[in-house]
Order: C-alpha cells, then structure tokens, then sequence
C-alpha cells in the first residue's frame, strides 16, 4: 500500500469517525427537543375529570385514629458516628 493510499484511508477514516459523531449529537439534540415538546404538551391538554373531582374521605377513613409519628428518644447520643480527627504525622529523620 503506498503512502498517498493510506493518508486517504486515514482521512476517510477520520472524516467517518466526525460525520457520525455530528450525527449522533444532533440525534440527542432532536431527541430532547421531543421529549421537551411531549412534556409542554402534556402539560398545556385539559384536565380530565377526575383530576377536577376533589378527594374526600370515605366514613371509614375519617373515623380511624390519626397517623403519628413516635417520639424520638435519644438515651446514648455519643454512641453515634462522630468525626475523630486523627493527627499523626510521622517526620523522618534526614541525615544532615
């Protein structure tokens, strides 16, 4: 293979490997250009009508006994993950 050959196979090689890069990122440009789209579109349809309706309780659920959350008990604070800093440098000891 001469030497004017193989320059041209490393310019097409290198001119395929940019064209499919360019490809690809306005491939990911326009998928995002999409999903930006379907998302303002969804956002901007109607309501339906069950998004209307208010939600109210049924009897059962409001006679049941409110939900809460326990009372936090710390006994043993210092059992907890603490920083410790650890201050140890060892200085060598150089011949003069």
């Amino acid at each position: 293979m001469s030497i004017i050959t193989r320059h041209k196979a490393e310019r097409l090689i290198v001119w395929g490997a940019w064209l499919i890069a360019f490809s690809l990122m306005l491939y990911a440009g326009y998928l995002g250009w999409r999903i930006r789209e379907n998302m303002a579109l969804a956002y901007a349809s109607e309501p339906t009508q069950a998004a209307e309706s208010p939600i109210r309780p049924s009897p059962d659920e409001q006679n049941q006994v409110p939900i809460r959350n326990p009372a936090l008990i710390q006994k043993r604070p210092y059992l907890a993950v603490f920083r410790l800093s650890n201050v140890h440098t060892v200085i060598p000891t150089r011949p003069p």
